[in-house]
């Protein structure tokens, strides 16, 4: 798992015990689903995570990791949109909000949204909360984090969620900003192309996601990259090589 998702080696991870439960974790561990990881989460985590998560006074494994995966393609795409700025927990939050669902909480659009960021939820995970680890150590913060120390709940919390409503005038500017976004191909919105290996390392080098989505993998070629961008493009035919007959 650690190789898998690039864990910082100042992260601990332990399986559990034979007695152990994911909603009672050891002492100075935290519960983490693999799902999570799959859809997008990294450790340490990114700010964004973490301003939304203390925005809403929850743990991240209280987020179902489709909901997870919704932020996640909302930054990816906020920041193509928006040529490389780093999209806030205000400008998300403009147009989704948490809900609670079976115990945990998933990501839907505001009622006065018709539509959201994502154009599928083909990448639907099933049987999540049966595969998870414990995580100790600096799993919260990135090295190069200059934020203030504090912290996100580590146990299960309510939801807290009484934010004033935004401003009207904030509101048609942020509209104008997503509608950024729903100006991209459906294609492109797709979430199971957004959390595709390839298209998470080319964002990367497209625009600077720094430590959001991580991976030992150098560089992303040019081509990778230009398929991100412009999903339309085709991968250019390489001639056959001419087989020389054996004697």
């Amino acid at each position: 798992m650690r190789l898998s998702y690039d864990i910082f080696a100042s992260v601990i991870l332990r399986a559990l015990g034979p007695e152990e439960r994911a909603n009672d974790p050891p002492k100075g561990f935290i519960v983490i689903y693999e799902p999570a990881m799959y859809q997008g989460l990294r450790l340490p985590m990114h700010h964004f995570f973490h301003e939304v998560l203390r925005e809403w006074n929850l743990a991240p494994f209280q987020i179902t990791p489709n909901g997870l995966g919704q932020m996640v393609a909302s930054y990816l795409l906020w920041g193509v949109a928006e040529a490389g700025r780093n999209l806030t927990s205000r400008e998300f939050e403009s147009i989704y909000q948490p809900y609670r669902s079976a115990g945990w909480y998933n990501v839907t659009p505001r009622p006065s949204q018709k539509w959201r960021t994502t154009t599928d939820s083909s990448n639907k995970v099933h049987h999540w909360k049966e595969r998870f680890i414990f995580v100790s150590g600096d799993w919260e913060f990135m090295p190069e984090d200059h934020l203030p120390y504090v912290f996100i709940p580590r146990r299960f919390r309510k939801l807290d969620y009484g934010k004033p409503p935004i401003p009207n005038g904030d509101q048609g500017e942020l509209r104008s900003k997503w509608n950024k976004v729903r100006a991209l191909s459906s294609d492109f919105r797709s979430l199971s192309n957004l959390l595709k290996d390839d298209n998470l390392l080319a964002s990367h080098g497209l625009i600077g996601l720094k430590g959001f989505l991580r991976s030992a993998s150098p560089v992303p070629p040019v081509e990778r990259v230009l398929r991100l961008r412009l999903p339309h493009v085709r991968r250019p035919v390489r001639p056959k090589r001419s087989r020389i007959p054996r004697r």
